[in-house]
């Protein structure tokens, strides 16, 4: 993963996992981790902690702390506080492994051999704090939403979309959502936004979907959010992510504003992920911040381009001409957009 992103998660990605997580009765006498010696540890020390703490873990100094707090335990129950409603098989498997991944840990590190153990218990959750837990709330608050609007979901969650939703004529300009003010930006009815940006700007975006409707409906339209999913993360963690972004897209289209599909995935196997975006309709993507394709023998993005057929394609960045010749094998007719940095030059040499 690249390193100068803001991820969620990242401490858990590609730890070991537990082969099952049985639920067992959660006892409510149990004190919480980081409790002192206490009469209820008159047959040995146990104590609880929230999948939602644990989830929240960012790096070897936050566990070093969840270690502490564990420290003696001949018993630990980790309650989850945070499985999420939507019973989309994306998010579900990805709250299952990162739970099974957990109790591994536990299990392998608590001094003692403490063996792990956890029961469904459904508790109100916090603000949004940029966790695993507060990843999968804002997935399940996306669904019920666009449940109230009628949207259907694939057994994945994945929202199934209409055509007539998405963008339809060529924009002259697209701009990440930051820069729709810039002095480049002419004319707003014909420039589409994107967050081709950092992670770390994309997650307010995510946020506060509704609140930026508003400001979306003064352009032609709106790519697809681009949180970063990668080959090298856990293929459930990219599945997720797919699916958060396409509820992101999906919360724009119910509200109005014309749409446009990114086309970011992580490995080949998650292409899938895209099955219920409608053949025909224009898509995006972005080659800023990556290396030009090195090959013609590399086809992840043919393959995706194959798999949806889609009737126009914007590509944001640079040139990248083994992408624009797939593109043109495929029978996908392509433009090109300078990216906001360019852009921003380009006004300089004014």
């Amino acid at each position: 993963m690249k390193s100068t992103y803001d991820l969620i998660g990242t401490f858990w990605d590609g730890r070991p996992a537990d082969a099952v997580a049985q639920t067992v009765p959660y006892d409510p006498l149990m004190p919480e981790a980081g409790t002192p010696y206490c009469l209820f540890d008159i047959n040995g020390k146990r104590r609880g902690i929230w999948l939602s703490v644990l989830f929240a873990v960012r790096d070897e100094a936050d566990w070093e702390r969840v270690r502490a707090s564990l420290a003696g335990c001949r018993q630990i129950a980790v309650i989850d506080d945070c499985r999420p409603r939507f019973q989309g098989q994306a998010v579900q498997q990805f709250h299952q492994h990162r739970l099974r991944q957990v109790l591994c840990l536990l299990r392998c590190e608590i001094p003692g051999g403490a063996r792990p153990c956890h029961e469904v218990s459904q508790r109100g959750k916090g603000g949004m704090n940029r966790s695993i837990a507060s990843f999968e709330e804002l997935i399940d608050r996306y669904a019920d939403y666009l449940s109230g609007k009628g949207i259907q979901f694939n057994p994945q969650g994945f929202p199934m979309l209409q055509p007539q939703m998405y963008l339809d004529e060529w924009p002259e300009l697209m701009v990440p959502y930051r820069d729709r003010k810039a002095r480049f930006v002419h004319n707003p009815s014909h420039t589409v936004l994107c967050l081709f940006t950092s992670d770390m700007r994309i997650y307010p975006r995510l946020e506060k979907a509704l609140d930026d409707i508003p400001e979306y409906s003064r352009y032609m339209g709106a790519v697809g959010s681009d949180l970063t999913v990668t080959s090298d993360m856990d293929l459930e963690w990219q599945q997720a992510i797919m699916l958060l972004n396409q509820l992101y897209l999906a919360t724009l289209a119910v509200n109005g504003v014309k749409i446009v599909q990114n086309l970011r995935c992580g490995s080949p196997s998650t292409i899938t992920c895209l099955s219920c975006v409608p053949s025909g309709v224009m898509c995006a993507t972005s080659t800023l911040g990556c290396a030009n394709t090195e090959s013609e023998l590399d086809l992840l993005f043919a393959e995706k381009l194959f798999a949806i057929r889609p009737g126009k394609l914007l590509l944001y960045g640079k040139h990248d001409p083994i992408m624009e010749r797939q593109a043109n094998v495929a029978g996908v007719p392509c433009r090109i957009y300078p990216d906001a940095h360019t852009l921003y030059k380009q006004l300089a040499r004014t």
